[in-house]
């Protein structure tokens, strides 16, 4: 299995790991890290081309990438530049990936890679709530559950790097349906290197002594 230096993880580690059917999986909540840790990065989906609403549906595909609402009574669309029902403050500037309703999405990957990465909307609601709650999976399965949070107010971003190739990612928040959550600029990648499982559990744990040293 390929390695990583443990100067490029250090950096590029935000906080979530997970050995979930023997995988090893990397988060990162910055686009400049995660585009250091990975090869053949390119911006697949930004939804400009996309039908935008009112045009809803339960299921979309585009640029070999399906999106489809999981919610009761459910659909996907695009919202255009100009909405003001998403967490940040004032209209958007860009097309976002929404549901018209609940915001319980998923997204499944007809070319999948090691990397994927996407721009983040949160509202009030799943901020408090700690955050979308993002499933990964891959061929062997599920890979990694975690909740991925950031100032609602402002645009976030999320890396998921594995040691396989993600086929699906399932998001889901809270409230979607009272303010709008959504994704943005999907990415596909090759990771340049992923650590095995116990050298990322090591590390993992030499990072919390850090951040505890820190706070002294």
């Amino acid at each position: 299995m390929k390695k990583i230096s443990s100067k490029l993880l250090l950096l590029g580690f935000m906080g979530v790991t997970s050995n979930i059917a023997n995988a090893t999986v990397i988060t990162y909540s910055d686009l400049a890290i995660f585009n250091a840790a990975t090869v053949n990065n390119v911006l697949v989906e930004d939804f400009e081309s996309v039908p935008a609403y009112p045009t809803v549906t339960t299921s979309l595909t585009h640029n070999d990438i399906t999106y489809t609402g999981l919610a009761t009574h459910n659909n996907v669309t695009v919202a255009s530049p100009g909405f003001t029902n998403f967490g940040i403050p004032g209209a958007t500037t860009t097309s976002i990936l929404t549901g018209n309703g609940t915001d319980n999405v998923q997204i499944d990957f007809a070319l999948p890679m090691e990397a994927v990465g996407f721009d983040t909307y949160l509202n009030s609601w799943t901020y408090d709530a700690g955050g979308a709650n993002v499933d990964v999976y891959g061929a062997s399965g599920l890979l990694s559950s975690f909740q991925h949070n950031h100032d609602f107010t402002q645009v976030g971003f999320l890396g998921i790097l594995a040691d396989e190739d993600i086929t699906r990612i399932v998001w889901t928040t809270t409230n979607g349906n009272l303010i709008n959550t959504g994704i943005d600029n999907v990415r596909l990648a090759d990771a340049v290197n992923v650590p095995e499982p116990g050298t990322l559990a090591l590390l993992a744990l030499g990072l919390l002594g850090v951040r505890s040293r820190f706070k002294k």
